[in-house]
């Protein structure tokens, strides 16, 4: 969730399972030791993009748009543009 001082617009980020994760999240804690399984589960792969909506949370939708054809089909350096 974002606070008061954070934009309010779209967040791009990429998946990268080799980043250490923010364990003073307790979210992000929560699920450190299962993040590969987790993207696995939801179908993403390392450089793939995603989004986090103005309110903070990811949009499914918008999301769902990158791990299916044809963006999976595209080069990681589409992706990134």
């Amino acid at each position: 969730m974002l606070t008061g001082g954070e934009p309010a617009g779209w967040r791009v980020f990429f998946v990268d399972p080799a980043q250490r994760p923010v364990l003073s999240d307790p979210l992000v804690a929560r699920f450190a030791g299962k993040l590969p399984d987790l993207l696995r589960s939801h179908d993403r792969v390392t450089g793939q993009p995603f989004l986090l909506g103005p309110c903070g949370r990811p949009d499914v939708r918008v999301n769902t748009f990158f791990s299916r054809y044809p963006m999976t089909a595209r080069d990681p350096d589409t992706w990134r543009k």
